[in-house]
């Protein structure tokens, strides 16, 4: 029965490489569209410095949230910053 159920764990944790997946955090999944054209902020506090600017539709990398959800932690064009949550939707990619 430990063989199985062994086997079954290997499985669950290497399917994902077999289809060429690859993925390996759920950050890897996610990703934030921004809805309407934002600035980036060094900070999760709206008087911040902004860092950069993202355009209405962008696909921003997600890394996290804040504490209050307030703000996204994301990626851009190699920029690690902020934007408001109220100023994107949290995307999922799903794999099967």
């Amino acid at each position: 029965m430990k063989r199985i159920m062994l086997a079954l764990a290997l499985a669950i944790c290497l399917c994902p490489l077999a289809f060429g997946e690859g993925k390996t955090a759920a950050s890897d999944d996610a990703w934030v569209q921004v809805n309407r054209a934002c600035e980036l902020r060094e900070k999760p506090e709206g008087d911040a410095e902004a860092v950069a600017k993202a355009p209405k539709d962008a696909e921003l990398d997600y890394i996290g949230k804040s504490p209050n959800g307030k703000w996204y932690h994301v990626r851009y064009k190699g920029v690690s910053a902020w934007i408001e949550a109220k100023d994107g939707a949290l995307k999922w990619a799903t794999f099967y």
